[in-house]
């Protein structure tokens, strides 16, 4: 194989390979008649309920997420039952992209031959990242990513490539929180950068994340941000499991793969795998450039903040030092992919010379890899019940009568992940407090202690406007009426709700886990 001029063509072929690798790990994507996670409930519902601009620059979990919000008021105006699958060939589209960044012409300095930097992208289609395969909110792990790698490519010489790199760069940092980790490796590339359109480039992203910061402060002073709950005995632990066990022992043989090993093997064998990776990437040191070597440290120390900075956001560390692997694997997306590039820059370019010592590079990855995707696990499944095509009139029908006329209202859709429904909201919204009362809101004929005019039809009042029976449910207090739902706690304190288009299913929300339960109507 030799290097040849860059071919958009073949680009384009691959990207479109990486979306049909990765559409076939999880067919659900495309099938299903539902959102998958933040899709719906965050960038569909604040698109279709706030105004153009408070939708782009409302910030989530702290952080700005700009490309996610553009893409759903772009496809906004398209029929509401393809929206689901649409959102997610888009996020296939553009997670396929990233991956394929490493084989544009900017990187031949680092892998010379063409043809082993597609490799390379394929590669990377099958690595162990699923968790955030096909819905927007995983693409910021997927363009923090691409931002790294910008960061050691050769720019283009064309004016309109270098200013596509430039807009494409500042649109990752206003959508990417993994972008804040680069602020040092970007400083010091600025500070020994020579001619100035690599510094203006490199000053541009400084400036612009350090905006950002600036605006992720505010939030978090105005109590935005949902992180740092965790202690610091929480963090150690986490350190076994997600840089040992997760990033050095997953990223290399799969997540099914590294499961098996956790089962029949002692944890002493990762710290080996560990010690192995270090020592396969020394041996490949000593035959580096220049070039590779600041391009490969300048990639790890991104992989390592990133994790350091998941370390420090996760809700779930004190659950990760139970495990043997790491369930929340989204938090090692970037790492993982950055980590696997890293040995292809620092072979020599001399070893590519033979097609057998190619594959004897590729075949052994790529078997690991397909063998241990059995284990990934995505939040993705095919809609049974709950599919938004079911709701279709309800939406048109919430729009004329609330949105038109201007009137507060909400509309929760359910989802078979119930708390994930998507809620739309309208001028803006309704919430009653528990002590206003379960009649007004639910319709319910005040003074006697059935209410069957309500919708929900089998409810008894108990004393006080608060206090409900249900049968099979017993008695529940009234908590009052916000996103489209009534909420109810039980005696057990389960917490429980349940709308007009859920009813007559309520779900029961208890240590994290929701479990619907139908409700005898008539």
């Amino acid at each position: 194989m030799k290097a040849v001029a860059y071919n958009w063509k073949t680009h384009a072929t691959l990207v479109v390979l990486l979306m049909a690798i990765m559409a076939l790990r999880f067919p659900a994507l495309v099938e299903g008649g539902h959102f998958t996670a933040e899709d719906g409930r965050v960038f569909f519902a604040e698109a279709w309920s706030l105004p153009l601009w408070e939708s782009l620059l409302t910030p989530y979990a702290g952080y700005f997420h700009l490309l996610p919000r553009i893409l759903a008021e772009l496809l906004s105006p398209l029929p509401l039952v393809w929206l689901p699958a649409t959102y997610s060939l888009i996020s296939l589209g553009l997670t396929a992209g990233t991956l394929s960044v490493f084989y544009l012409p900017g990187f031949r300095a680092l892998v010379k031959l063409d043809g082993n930097r597609l490799g390379v992208c394929l590669l990377l289609g099958i690595a162990p990242h699923a968790e955030n395969l096909g819905f927007l909110f995983g693409l910021h792990w997927y363009l923090a990513f691409a931002l790294t790698l910008f960061l050691v490519m050769e720019p283009p010489t064309g004016r309109v490539g270098y200013r596509v790199l430039l807009l494409v760069s500042i649109l990752i940092i206003w959508s990417s929180p993994s972008a804040f980790v680069l602020v040092p490796l970007i400083l010091w590339k600025w500070i020994n950068a020579q001619d100035k359109r690599t510094r203006f480039f490199l000053l541009s992203l400084l400036v612009n994340l350090g905006l950002v910061f600036g605006f992720v402060l505010v939030f978090r002073i105005q109590g935005e941000d949902r992180t740092a709950l965790f202690t610091f005995p929480d963090l150690l632990a986490a350190l076994d499991r997600m840089v040992l066990r997760g990033w050095l022992g997953t990223t290399w043989i799969g997540r099914g793969n590294a499961a098996w090993i956790a089962t029949y093997f002692p944890p002493l064998l990762y710290a080996i795998a560990a010690l192995t990776t270090g020592a396969g990437l020394g041996l490949l040191w000593k035959h580096r450039s220049s070039e590779q070597t600041k391009a490969a440290i300048l990639i790890l120390l991104a992989a390592l903040g990133m994790i350091a900075l998941s370390l420090t956001r996760s809700l779930y560390l004190a659950e990760m030092t139970t495990l043997d692997l790491p369930r929340h694997t989204r938090y090692l997306t970037a790492p993982s992919l950055l980590l696997l590039i890293t040995p292809f820059i620092l072979i020599p370019s001399t070893y590519w010379n033979k097609p057998w010592r190619t594959m004897g590079v590729f075949t052994p990855l790529v078997l690991l890899l397909v063998s241990g995707s059995t284990g990934e696990i995505h939040w993705a499944k095919p809609a049974q019940e709950f599919r938004i095509g079911s709701y279709v009139e309800d939406i048109r029908q919430f729009e004329i009568s609330y949105v038109r006329e201007r009137r507060p209202g909400n509309l929760y859709i359910p989802h078979d992940i119930p708390y994930d429904g998507p809620i739309l909201s309208s001028e803006p919204g309704i919430t009653h407090l528990p002590e206003e009362g379960l009649s007004p809101v639910a319709q319910i004929e005040q003074g006697g202690t059935t209410a069957y005019s309500a919708w929900i039809e089998s409810l008894a009042m108990k004393t006080t406007d608060t206090r409900v029976e249900m049968p099979g449910m017993g008695l529940m207090q009234y908590l009052g009426y916000w996103g489209g739902c009534l909420w109810f706690e039980d005696e057990a304190g389960a917490l429980l709700f349940t709308s007009r288009l859920l009813y007559p299913q309520m779900c029961c929300i208890q240590e994290d886990q929701f479990l619907l339960i139908p409700l005898p109507s008539g």
